[in-house]
């Protein structure tokens, strides 16, 4: 068997349960809070040990809508995770990142963007302990189209590039990763008591243009969930599922969502719980 060695691999944008691009429906700004949850389990591939993971975290952040066609927000995500291998391995890893995103709106039209920088501290048993930089960019195109009644649906395109290095005594690896990806967003308005109801359902689909890996298996952060994958050679191509409901009262959010991700014989859940506020 091939012995894994973890380390950070890259890190992308935009939550898929709990953190998002701002698309405001007011205009003071808003407060938002996240709890974070995800568990992923890697199959062996490749000579490479299968592995599992489970990361939990929490995320804050504001976001205000400058105009009526543009929006801006600022947050700070920090997530702990814990990996181990068929071998024995395990891994802790703690990340923080800051990121910053912002969209622009006409008529029907959507146009969303983010970037996020991070940090993470690596402690690999029975090895040793290393550090790593995440750096990521995202760019959305969408379009709003009224299906019937209160009901959306979304044809989303978007374009996303990261890059990681690893820093392990003075040996310095670099991960670069970009992908381009197509899908849909259903969304659903009930009214509910005082308020209303959103349902969210989302498909997409990814293609990896880079062929890029490094030797170690990797925990890293796709749509702001925390995955990991092998060192091994990965499928180009992925797929993602996610479920959301948000309950609005005036200015005051509630919501909960779920994601489900997989490449090959990867396969990730993660889940989020989030509370937004507007002043």
């Amino acid at each position: 068997m091939t012995p894994i060695r973890f380390a950070p691999l890259r890190a992308a944008v935009l939550l898929m349960a709990g953190v998002w691009l701002p698309v405001l429906s007011h205009a003071a700004p808003a407060v938002w809070v996240a709890g974070l949850y995800s568990e992923t389990d890697q199959g062996r591939r490749d000579g490479h040990d299968g592995h599992i993971s489970y990361s939990r975290g929490a995320a804050v952040g504001v976001d205000a809508r400058l105009s009526q066609r543009w929006t801006l927000g600022v947050g700070y995500r920090q997530l702990s995770t814990d990996a181990r291998d068929a071998s024995g391995g395990r891994l802790h890893a703690d990340t923080w990142q800051g990121f910053l995103n912002g969209g622009f709106e006409h008529g029907n039209l959507q146009v969303l963007g983010s970037m996020e920088y991070g940090k993470a501290e690596h402690r690999l048993r029975p090895a040793d302990d290393y550090d790593g930089s995440l750096l990521g960019a995202n760019l959305t195109l969408a379009y709003r189209h009224h299906l019937q009644g209160t009901v959306h649906v979304i044809p989303r395109v978007l374009a996303r590039y990261s890059q990681v290095d690893i820093d392990d005594a003075g040996r310095v690896e670099r991960q670069e990763v970009g992908e381009l990806g197509a899908g849909v967003h259903l969304v659903g308005r009930v009214p509910l008591d005082q308020g209303q109801l959103v349902q969210t359902i989302r498909l997409m689909r990814y293609h990896e243009l880079m062929d890029d890996r490094i030797d170690t298996a990797a925990v890293y952060v796709i749509d702001g969930a925390p995955l990991l994958s092998g060192g091994a050679r990965r499928d180009r191509n992925s797929y993602q599922l996610g479920l959301g409901m948000d309950y609005q009262l005036g200015g005051f959010t509630l919501g909960a969502s779920y994601g489900y991700y997989s490449r090959a014989d990867f396969h990730a859940n993660t889940a989020s719980l989030q509370v937004q506020l507007a002043f």
